[in-house]
């Protein structure tokens, strides 16, 4: 898979990384969304800050990457913190992959663009009233070249595999853009459950 550098890029970007960058901040300004709701999936949480995060909440998180170094310095964290995470090893450009997981009620990718075939066998993992979080790139970022086109976040995507678009936010940080989109595949969104 190639997605901002391959499985290799991210393994060794990890083992060098010293310390844990914070959560995405639209992520922790937008978590009253997730209330009433208790099981996260976070893909392609890298070396989970985002899972951490939520897991530091409350939530039941199962977090999932292609980068083993990634996700044992996630482990290293969750064990420092005292808390518990789910973690998955898997290669997302496979739809096949998403069989070794369950439903879940928040489903969250940042940063990384689902193809259009896994975001459709996604839906088979969000529970009815679920919510899918999706964050990252709207335009290639000047100073990534990393970052091609086909990473960018495309709300079709997510429209042709069925689900319902319920929010959209294009946003700059600097010189970058970024756009989230909240999705449901439920009729009707019901945001606002008793939290667990």
């Amino acid at each position: 898979m190639e997605y901002m550098g391959n499985q290799q890029y991210w393994d060794q970007k990890f083992c060098l990384r010293t310390g844990q960058l914070p959560p995405e901040q639209l992520l922790t300004e937008e978590l009253s969304l997730f209330a009433g709701k208790c099981t996260v999936l976070d893909l392609a949480c890298g070396d989970g800050r985002n899972a951490l995060y939520l897991a530091g909440q409350g939530f039941q998180v199962t977090a999932v990457d292609f980068s083993s170094s990634g996700l044992e310095r996630l482990k290293g964290f969750a064990a420092q913190e005292g808390l518990h995470i789910s973690t998955k090893q898997m290669d997302l450009s496979s739809p096949e992959s998403l069989e070794q997981l369950g439903r879940y009620e928040v489903i969250l990718c940042n940063h990384y663009r689902l193809l259009s075939k896994t975001a459709e066998r996604l839906k088979e993992h969000l529970e009815q009233d679920g919510i899918l979080w999706i964050n990252g790139f709207a335009e290639c970022p000047p100073d990534n070249p990393f970052v091609q086109p086909r990473d960018l976040i495309d709300r079709q995507d997510y429209l042709d595999a069925g689900y319902q678009l319920l929010s959209v936010k294009e946003y700059p940080v600097g010189e970058r853009h970024f756009v989230r989109l909240i999705l449901s595949q439920a009729d009707s969104f019901a945001g606002n459950q008793e939290k667990c």
